[in-house]
């Protein structure tokens, strides 16, 4: 009967250790360890509330980089555009006034002053080359 006896009390024994337990964690009203519970529950919660705000903060931040990365871009084409534009305008305004490309120089060689290819070309033929010997023998 000492077997049986002892049988009933241990799953008591187990209950009354589970209350214990409870009781341990959660501390008994006006005491310092249920103010520091509340303080600490309250702190969790900002905490939570804060980490929330932060990350809806860093969506917003991120989608206003995203729309200033999109007008910087439209902004540097439409500049881009115009200076182009400008460089075209220059270009055909020159060409305007030069009746030539622009950068091209608008007088021809005969009118600066130069001869003209073909005869400096005879010139050159008429010339002794040092392959043959330098001048010419005369008979």
């Amino acid at each position: 009967m000492a077997a049986t006896a002892t049988a009933k009390k241990t799953p008591a024994k187990k209950a009354s250790a589970k209350k214990a337990s409870v009781k341990k964690t959660a501390p008994k009203l006006g005491t310092a360890a249920h103010v520091e519970a509340e303080v600490v529950k309250s702190l969790r919660r900002e905490m939570a509330e804060l980490q929330r705000l932060a990350g809806s903060l860093e969506r917003d931040l991120r989608a206003a980089l995203r729309r200033l990365d999109r007008a910087v871009d439209k902004a540097s084409a439409a500049a881009k555009k115009k200076a182009d534009a400008a460089v075209k305008a220059t270009a055909a305004s020159a060409k305007k006034a030069t009746g030539t490309k622009a950068g091209a120089p608008k007088a021809s060689a005969k009118a600066s002053g130069s001869k003209s290819t073909t005869k400096v070309k005879a010139k050159a033929k008429a010339k002794p080359s040092a392959k043959s010997g330098g001048k010419k023998s005369a008979k």
